[in-house]
């Protein structure tokens, strides 16, 4: 299904958070990759039972986020919880919603560069990062619900600033 990603989408979003948060990817031990998309598949189909009809890009980069914080990638926590979401950011840049009767109608939405996007407006950026890195690293469950929400308002500020820059 085309919003649903493979195995080696969720990897690459793996990598690309680990990237960006200077980590080699060679120093990455290939069981905690898997045990994250262990995780990822486990919250996507706790989560699952409780949307009609197919989850949204939002629902899943939160459930990867989810899981790369709760499995981790090093020893820092606060690392940990950059790696979850720029690999969610990342999955969040090229969304689909579901429409139609039964919520089962893929709809492609707009594809953003949140770095790009975020370059106008880098201090309400920056400052949703840390707020998020902080309720992550504090092992404070603000919810799924919450986690979602903030992905997909970020995406949609993204969308906005992008229109700003044309």
């Amino acid at each position: 299904m085309e919003g649903k990603p493979k195995k080696e989408q969720l990897i690459d979003y793996i990598f690309y958070g680990i990237v960006e948060n200077n980590i080699s990817p060679k120093l990455v031990r290939k069981q905690s990759v898997e045990k994250i998309i262990s995780h990822y598949t486990h919250n996507a189909n706790y989560l699952d039972n409780y949307v009609y009809g197919e989850l949204d890009t939002f629902k899943r980069a939160t459930c990867l986020l989810l899981a790369i914080n709760k499995v981790g990638i090093t020893k820092d926590k606060e690392i940990d919880a950059s790696i979850a979401l720029d690999a969610a950011f990342k999955m969040c840049e090229t969304p689909y919603r579901y429409t139609g009767k039964n919520a089962d109608e893929p709809k492609k939405l707009e594809s953003v560069d949140f770095k790009k996007s975020f370059e106008i407006d880098s201090a309400i950026w920056n400052q949703s990062r840390e707020t998020l890195i902080k309720a992550l690293t504090l092992g404070k469950n603000a919810g799924t619900f919450t986690y979602f929400l903030n992905l997909e308002l970020s995406y949609r500020r993204a969308v906005q600033l992008k229109k700003i820059r044309q």
